[in-house]
């Protein structure tokens, strides 16, 4: 039989683990990225140097792409080039979420309409250009503190906390939202052609979240998660409800969730597997659970051993990263570490004392 080949749209340092599992899985590994100098090109059996942001010019490189070894699948694993990837996705009828879903779920302002008319539970929003103090549905139509975010960006840029009417004035932004505060959780599933599976639900650090206001800063997270199991049911229901609602399959999705008087709120829905290690390292340290390569053996229709998505142990992981001084979004993270514990309490502390350790002076 022919190799199968993967595309990779993003094949910056992020990537590379994706790259290795598909490579790991005899598999022909292609990749496009905007900087000639992309951290996984060495590893690619073919690289192109493109705006991956551009929907058109990686259609056009991935149909001449297609012509000379053939395209078997598509990802954007773990960057926000969904779009792009979905492009793909539907022109050569791949596995995976399409162009239309892709941009619904990157676009922050689409994404918040859509979830509204779906009957998603989030947090009350509303898109600049109509926002309207007077408008806000909530008590007394008090809606300080808000939070502002652009619509298509990641990494927490340009998520800003606004508690002053002044302070709102001066900022530039595409949505506002309602601040919440409240358990929060990042959580990765897979969907298969014929049902759901949550890999894994993770609690999200906060504890730095106000410490460098106007910003809002997550500090690592650790799983297995404390959540209740009628809490981690609910998930699943919420979960179920919007695979079903979107018609998703064979793919994977992130979400970021927040849990406020036993209700539920979609802070964000990524079409792609998440970033900061939480699916490439945290979950296979973990469970066992070989995520990536699970979902790369998704996208390309390559059949799942029996017992590949159950644990095959359950260990306690924490992640904390080492901050600048005046950090602005998560890009300006300087370093993370990953340590586990035998307790969910002792990995996070093995974890911070990692960072305390990076802080301390060199003789």
């Amino acid at each position: 039989m022919d190799k199968l080949n993967i595309l990779f749209i993003g094949v910056g340092v992020d990537q590379i683990p994706a790259i290795e599992k598909a490579k790991e899985l005899g598999l022909g590994v292609y990749g496009f990225d905007g900087n000639p100098e992309a951290k996984g090109k060495s590893l690619l059996d073919g690289f192109e140097c493109i705006d991956i942001k551009d929907a058109n010019a990686v259609e056009r490189e991935a149909r001449k792409l297609n012509k000379k070894v053939g395209i078997d699948g598509c990802m954007a694993p773990a960057t926000e080039m969904g779009i792009s990837a979905g492009r793909i996705i539907d022109q050569l009828s791949l596995r995976g979420i399409g162009e239309k879903v892709a941009t619904q779920l990157t676009d922050k302002v689409m994404r918040r309409t859509l979830f509204d008319e779906l009957g998603i539970n989030q947090p009350l929003w509303m898109e600049a250009s109509e926002f309207l103090p007077s408008a806000w549905a909530n008590k007394d139509n008090n809606y300080l503190p808000c939070v502002i975010k652009p619509k298509n960006q990641s990494a927490a840029v340009g998520v800003k906390l606004i508690e002053t009417k002044e302070q709102l004035k001066e900022e530039e932004f595409d949505l506002v939202e309602e601040y919440l505060e409240g358990w929060e959780l990042s959580t990765e599933v897979l969907v298969l052609e014929n049902g759901m599976f949550i890999v894994a639900n993770a609690d999200r650090n906060y504890d730095k979240k106000l410490k460098w206001k106007p910003y809002l800063l997550e500090d690592g997270c650790q799983i297995p998660s404390k959540i209740p199991p009628r809490i981690a049911r609910k998930i699943m229901d919420l979960i179920a409800k919007l695979v079903t609602s979107l018609s998703l399959r064979s793919c994977a999705i992130k979400l970021d969730l927040l849990i406020k008087d036993n209700l539920i709120y979609v802070i964000e829905c990524a079409p792609r597997m998440g970033g900061g290690k939480l699916s490439s390292k945290m979950i296979p340290l973990a469970y066992g659970i070989d995520w990536w390569k699970i979902a790369i053996k998704l996208a390309m229709g390559i059949p799942l051993e029996d017992g590949e998505l159950l644990p095959k142990h359950n260990k306690f992981v924490a992640q904390r990263y080492l901050f600048p001084e005046n950090p602005k979004s998560h890009r300006d993270r300087i370093k993370d570490f990953i340590e586990t514990g035998e307790t969910y309490e002792e990995a996070v502390k093995n974890a911070q004392e990692k960072v305390y350790e990076a802080t301390l002076p060199t003789t």
